[in-house]
Parts: structure tokens; C-alpha cells; sequence
């Protein structure tokens, strides 16, 4: 499925863009960025560069998530 990006605004309707489709890499830099990575072919991918700071949170929030048995993943 890839990524749906929704932009919303109160008493409008949501923006959604779909990204993503094709293979996935995901990475972590020595900067401290996750970095999702769809490859559609040798020419064509596309990037999500997560900042420091959400890859700090998602990093504890999946950490968080599998250490406490009675928190579902999912």
C-alpha cells in the first residue's frame, strides 16, 4: 500500500496524496533519521526523512510497544 499523506483542515475535506508503492528500505543514519525509502525502479524512488525528534518518538513508542505484553502492536 505504501504511505497516504491527509492534510486536514477543520470544515474541509482532507487532502490525501498516496506515495509509496513499489519496494520498501528503511534505514536509520548516523544523524539519527529514519529514513523510509520506496524504490519503484532503478530511476524512480521516493523519501521520507523522519527529524530527529520523531525518530525518537516512533524509536520509543515501538520499544515501548514490545516491551508491555498488554499493549497490542497493531
Amino acid at each position: 500500500m505504501g504511505v497516504q499523506i491527509i492534510k486536514r483542515k477543520a470544515g474541509e475535506k482532507p487532502e490525501i496524496t498516496n506515495i509509496g508503492r513499489g519496494k520498501i528500505q528503511i534505514s536509520y543514519n548516523s544523524d539519527g533519521h529514519i529514513i523510509v525509502r520506496y524504490i519503484n525502479s532503478q530511476n524512480d524512488d521516493t523519501l521520507i526523512v523522519l527529524d530527529v525528534m520523531t525518530s525518537n518518538a516512533l524509536i520509543r513508542f515501538i520499544k515501548d510497544a514490545l516491551q508491555d505484553d498488554a499493549r497490542p502492536l497493531f
